[in-house]
């Protein structure tokens, strides 16, 4: 001891492990008990061993902090932007914004301004931390005696001498002042030759909100079941071809007609469940014997293809638009509620627009004021709204746009506008249509009520000018595939797939991201070595699979790390399947997986951290609760089928997306993990009910 902290035996030493502080003179003004604060100040820092020696100076309440004038008067443009205080530890946030804040209020994975996503922490400009620091306050010790004030900057130096600031016994917790009577006579009493007791453990850590296995289990299960029962009821599927039947439509009714069987077919491929009803409402003009003719809603396919066969491409007047009006009010009529369908969808396809200058720019209109039976276009539309029916709408030409136009402009949006320009391109757009309608339904079902809504993520294609961005040291935690396939079947021992690897790096990463997902945003990102890698980000802090709570008390990103780590799970063991996969085949396509390491710092907001997929055409061929595409390659789905055989029926990998290579194989990323154990894999792991659709 003498040998690491020199002859002197007191002043400030830092290379050893013990930093000691010389006892500084204090006036009577500063307590009542001088002599007896010097003694304990002196007992406790200067000639003790070290296993009597330590007290904890406990942090400053800085919330608290005492400004004098003139600066107990905020400078709006230095304020924190969620406190409205002078900023504490401040800190500038990633995001398109900038904003500065405390570091305390930083509490969630979104700005608390602009609602966006940000993926790391950096140190105001100096001028403004300078400023900042010469703010005078008062010490926060000033009710119990102490005269001190200073500079913000000098606050914690003033700290560590202030023989009023709160002290704790690093053997025993005790909690006191230099200034009490008992502190010197308690470093030398016999809890002094206890082991220095560790620091206790903070009440916010995401260890002490965990709940017990058994209750996350339940309610993992009560959570997958609301999703699968959001999924079958939007797979209950209604759907209303309104067709304008004039002669100038007899290529597009004949598109209808011969296509609605590979329609049908490729419904079935991507929705599991499917239960659909089809109508056909098809309209002419006033003038026309046959205005309107309709279809009510069947399950027969047949019934409905020769239905549309009857229908014969003819009238329509002399002038451009059509008995929309009448079309739609047989619409409404038709009952939406058959088979009890979440999803009902319109497909309007058309070439001329309603009758009415409102909504026709049309040289001739034998019916400028409107429909000649006084019914009005936006209120029978509103009713389709009313009744929870999507609608999308096929131009043809652009005569229609005037009117969809028109009507988003009064419904905020409401219809959803397609190019079927091309005849051969109808059941393509009809089918991703239809599916894209599906999935808005299963959002709609599964969505909490008073959820916030946030708005658009800012996202740049701009490439990022690396000189300018700041490289941060970061943890990087990676999970080590598994030794063997068994490792990966039931009964196998959960912690064999969450080993992990870890190591310190610097990495850069760009402001604003360049991609999004349903729940992440990805990230340009430059690692130490000057590879291309992603940051992938959460938009807001998951909750493993309940409702989110962005901004919740306590540590702000915590309760990130366990489901970053998840995902880096997932990946090495979709990446382990997937070598397995290969070695079972001779030579010819292979599947391969990015690796994905948990990324975090003390000014990096955790993300995952994968290299960067090489040029291609990015797509997704399956999901996590049974949708396939159907050109999906034949040999994911045999690798999908592969996993869930090797396991044992335990396991599925799912979600494949990726790209090309150019050897002939597919390298993926961010696939999901389907198990019979629901507590693993994180919240895209929706069980046996998923595995078996």
């Amino acid at each position: 001891f003498a040998q690491e902290i020199g002859p002197a035996g007191r002043g400030t030493h830092q290379r050893g492990p013990f930093r000691l502080q010389s006892c500084m003179p204090m006036s009577r003004s500063a307590t009542a008990e001088p002599e007896n604060v010097a003694s304990a100040m002196e007992v406790a820092s200067a000639g003790a061993p070290p296993t009597r020696s330590p007290w904890r100076i406990l942090a400053p309440p800085v919330q608290d902090l005492d400004y004098l004038p003139p600066d107990d008067v905020v400078d709006q443009d230095l304020q924190c932007c969620v406190c409205l205080g002078w900023p504490e530890d401040p800190v500038v946030l990633g995001c398109p914004g900038g904003h500065m804040l405390c570091r305390r209020c930083v509490t969630g994975q979104l700005c608390p301004l602009d609602r966006q996503p940000f993926a790391r922490l950096s140190a105001p400009q100096r001028p403004i931390l300078t400023l900042l620091g010469r703010l005078r306050v008062r010490c926060p010790e000033a009710v119990r005696g102490c005269q001190w004030t200073g500079p913000r900057s000098n606050l914690q130096e003033h700290r560590a001498m202030c023989p009023h600031a709160e002290h704790e016994c690093a053997h025993c917790g005790l909690r006191l002042r230099p200034s009490d009577r008992g502190f010197a006579e308690h470093v030398l009493s016999d809890c002094a030759d206890a082991p220095v007791a560790e620091a206790p453990p903070d009440p916010r850590s995401a260890s002490a909100v965990v709940r017990s296995s058994a209750e996350a289990g339940t309610a993992r299960r009560e959570v997958i079941g609301r999703v699968i029962e959001a999924y079958e009821q939007a797979e209950r599927l209604n759907v209303c071809f309104v067709v304008d039947c004039t002669g100038s439509m007899s290529r597009h009714i004949d598109a209808v007609k011969t296509q609605i069987r590979w329609i049908v077919h490729e419904l079935r491929a991507r929705l599991p469940s499917m239960q659909l009803h089809l109508a056909f409402v098809g309209y002419r003009d006033h003038c026309d014997a046959c205005r309107v003719e309709v279809l009510p809603f069947t399950r027969s396919v047949d019934e409905f293809r020769d239905f549309v066969a009857g229908m014969r491409a003819t009238g329509g007047g002399g002038d451009g638009p059509e008995d929309v009006h009448g079309a739609l009010e047989k619409a409404c009529e038709l009952d939406w509620s058959i088979n009890d369908a979440a999803t009902r969808v319109i497909v309007h396809v058309a070439d001329f627009p309603a009758h009415g200058t409102r909504y026709n720019d049309c040289p001739r209109d034998s019916y400028p004021g409107g429909d000649p039976r006084g019914l009005d276009l936006e209120v029978l539309v509103r009713q389709l709204r009313d009744l929870s029916v999507q609608y999308v709408f096929g131009h043809i030409t652009d005569h229609t746009q005037k009117m969809t136009r028109v009507l988003n402009e009064a419904l905020g949006d409401y219809i959803e506008d397609k190019d079927m320009m091309d005849v051969e391109l109808v059941a393509e757009v009809v089918t991703a249509s239809l599916q894209s309608s599906v999935a808005s339904t299963v959002s709609t079902l599964t969505s909490s009520p008073g959820a916030e809504v946030l708005p658009p993520v800012v996202l740049s294609d701009a490439a990022p000018d690396w000189e300018s961005i700041d490289a941060e040291e970061i943890v990087l935690q990676e999970v080590r595939r598994v030794a063997d396939i068994s490792s990966l079947r039931a009964g196998s021992d959960a912690s064999l797939t969450r080993q992990v690897d870890q190591r310190i790096a610097t990495v850069s990463i760009a402001d604003l991201p360049f991609a999004q997902g349903e729940s992440r945003v990805a990230r340009h990102a430059l690692r130490g070595d000057g590879s291309a890698a992603v940051a992938k980000h959460f938009k807001r802090r998951p909750e493993d699979g309940e409702e989110d709570h962005d901004g919740d008390a306590g540590l702000p990103f915590a309760s990130t790390l366990d489901a970053h780590l998840t995902l880096s799970e997932v990946s090495a063991v979709a990446g382990f399947l997937a070598e397995a996969f290969n070695a079972t085949r001779e030579g010819g396509e292979s599947i391969h997986f990015l690796a994905s390491a948990t990324a975090h710092g003390p000014n990096v907001v955790p993300c995952n951290l994968e290299d960067a997929l090489p040029a291609g055409e990015f797509r997704r061929f399956s999901n996590n609760i049974g949708w396939w595409e159907p050109d999906a390659p034949r040999l994911l789905m045999e690798f999908t089928r592969f996993t869930h055989e090797a396991t044992g029926g335990h396991l599925m990998v799912v979600d494949l997306q990726g790209v090309r290579t150019e050897e002939g194989g597919w390298l993926l990323t961010d696939p999901c993990v389907l198990c019979e154990d629901v507590s693993r894999f994180g919240g895209g792991n929706m069980g046996p009910q998923a595995i078996d659709r």
